[in-house]
């Protein structure tokens, strides 16, 4: 039972809904689990707030540690017919997706994750891989995403090397450090892999699939951009009472356990926030 929970935090769905539920099938089956808290569960069903304590209480309960929650990839090149003393770099370059100065023509062979899974970052440069990105009409937003899986994928092998030296002794942190190491890791496994989807979406159907924070901000950005002085100003002037009513409605929500009205609010508050930043920045208002 236990490995099938440290499983299934290695490989978290990207749909947090998706997450709760199995989350809390995995919960339901643990021979110790609190009654009450899967009757209470069950009831509330799924939000922030629920998804987040429930994950607490699932790695609490199993004893899983944050590093064992970040999966632990070995990587390896598959037999091919040359090696050279390059290998190594050739492996590394083509697993960051970094267009390397290898001819096109060279065979990196196969890129074997874990004995079984191929790396979604693996034997082809992302623009071999996603033919798309080399069109004139690529949409700039997956050319973005295309920059920012790069440094995902920079921020989880460097951290995930960290993690496997404390494991093999090899590097001593303290225990707030390992922590915060692991949470680097997953947070960029995990953008990693909802950039992935992203590209793997457009390549299958020729379509955005839309789901990245990205589309929303640079939809703000958009609008921003086409407000003229008088909609900047009524903006930024308008925002004070539509921050005060939403605290209140907030607060109304915090009173009655409304998870779902409670995570409604925080979320668009936070868009809130975000746009009224950029009308600030284009109304040249420093930033606080």
């Amino acid at each position: 039972m236990r490995q099938d929970v440290v499983e299934f935090f290695q490989n978290l769905p990207i749909e947090k809904s998706e997450q709760f539920n199995k989350a809390f099938e995995l919960y339901r089956k643990s021979p110790n689990k609190n009654v009450g808290v899967e009757r209470s569960m069950n009831i509330q069903g799924y939000s922030e707030r629920t998804l987040e304590n429930l994950l607490y209480d699932l790695q609490k309960m199993h004893g899983i540690s944050d590093v064992e929650k970040v999966k632990v990839i070995s990587i390896q090149k598959a037999e091919s017919s040359s090696n050279t003393d390059n290998d190594d770099l050739e492996n590394e370059k083509a697993i960051e997706g970094i267009e390397s100065e290898i001819p096109d023509d060279s065979d990196l062979g196969e890129i074997i994750v874990n004995g079984a899974e191929v790396v979604t970052d693996a034997s082809l440069p992302l623009r071999e891989e996603f033919l798309f990105l080399n069109n004139p009409d690529c949409p700039n937003e997956l050319k973005i995403l295309v920059a920012d899986k790069m440094t995902a994928w920079k921020v989880y092998t460097e951290n995930h090397d960290k993690l496997l030296k404390i494991e093999a002794g090899e590097l001593e942190v303290s225990k707030e450090e390992q922590t915060e190491i692991a949470r680097l890791a997953a947070e960029a496994f995990e953008e990693n892999q909802k950039i992935y989807n992203e590209l793997n979406a457009y390549k299958e159907t020729g379509k955005l699939l839309g789901v990245h924070p990205l589309f929303k901000t640079l939809q703000m950005q958009r609008e921003v951009e086409e407000m003229d002085q008088a909609a900047l100003i009524a903006y930024k002037n308008s925002s004070a009472k539509y921050f005060s009513t939403n605290k209140k409605d907030l607060a109304k929500a915090e009173a009655n356990k409304d998870e779902e009205k409670i995570a409604e609010i925080t979320t668009r508050v936070a868009d809130r926030e975000q746009k009224l930043a950029m009308v600030n920045k284009k109304l040249g208002v420093p930033a606080k």
